[in-house]
C-alpha cells in the first residue's frame, strides 16, 4: 500500500490467511487445522527458490504454529537470518509439539515482542471467563510498518535510493492531477523493479 517499500514479499498461502467465510467453504476450522500441519512448510518452500541473502520475517502470535516453525527452520538451515515477531509472554505459557522441539524465539536470529498477553485477548468481559480484543492483530501491523519504513531508511543512509510506493489519490484540480500522474509513474517504476527481483522466485534449482 502507499509507503510500502518494494523488496518485501509476503509468503500468504491463501489456506492460512483467507478465512473471510468463517463457515463453509475457506472456514476457519480449515485455516485452524492447515496451521498446524507439520511439513505443509516444506510443501510450501518447494514452491521458492530463495537466496541465503533473504531475510525472513516470521509472525505467530503464539510460538508454536507447525507452519511458521517449518518455514522458520528450513530458513535457518539454509544460512538465512530469521526475525521472530511473537509473543513471549505466550510462548512462555506453552510448551511444543513440533519435531524441532523448538519455539519460534529459540530459531529466530532476532526477536520482537509484539507485547501481546497469553491467550492474546486483553479485555475482560463482565460475567464472563471469556476475553475480547486481540492484541497481537494491533501490535504485528504496527511492527510490520515499523520493519519496512527502518529499512527504507537504512537503504537511504547507506547511499541507496529506495522504492516506495507514493498515493496516487488526488484528482479534481491541476495540482492534484500533475501530483497524481508523478505518482502513477512511480508505481509503474516499483512494479517494475519488483517484477524484475522476483522474476527467478518460483523456480526451484541450484543457487
Amino acid at each position: 500500500r502507499n509507503g510500502g517499500l518494494v523488496g518485501l514479499h509476503p509468503l500468504s498461502e491463501l489456506a492460512l490467511s483467507y478465512y473471510t467465510p468463517v463457515i463453509g467453504n475457506s472456514g476457519i476450522y480449515q485455516m485452524r487445522y492447515f496451521q498446524s500441519v507439520e511439513g505443509l512448510g516444506e510443501v510450501i518452500w518447494k514452491n521458492y527458490r530463495f537466496k541465503r541473502t533473504d531475510c525472513f520475517v516470521v509472525y505467530t502470535n503464539t510460538g508454536v504454529t507447525k507452519v511458521a516453525l517449518d518455514i522458520a527452520g528450513f530458513a535457518k538451515t539454509e544460512g538465512m537470518r530469521v526475525i521472530a515477531v511473537t509473543s513471549l509472554q505466550h510462548a512462555a505459557a506453552t510448551g511444543t509439539d513440533h519435531k524441532g522441539g523448538k519455539r519460534l524465539h529459540e530459531i529466530a536470529d532476532l526477536v520482537i515482542d509484539n507485547c501481546s498477553v497469553v491467550g492474546d485477548a486483553m479485555v475482560d468481559i463482565p460475567g464472563s471467563e471469556d476475553k475480547a480484543g486481540a492484541g497481537s492483530s494491533i501490535t504485528s501491523i504496527a511492527i510490520t510498518n515499523a520493519l519496512s519504513t527502518e529499512a527504507a531508511l537504512e537503504l537511504a543512509r547507506r547511499g541507496h535510493s529506495p522504492m516506495v510506493l507514493p498515493s496516487p489519490y488526488f484528482e479534481g484540480t491541476p495540482e492534484g492531477k500533475a501530483r497524481r500522474a508523478r505518482a502513477e509513474k512511480r508505481w509503474d517504476e516499483c512494479m517494475a523493479e519488483y517484477s524484475r527481483r522476483y522474476a527467478g522466485m518460483f523456480i526451484r534449482g541450484d543457487r
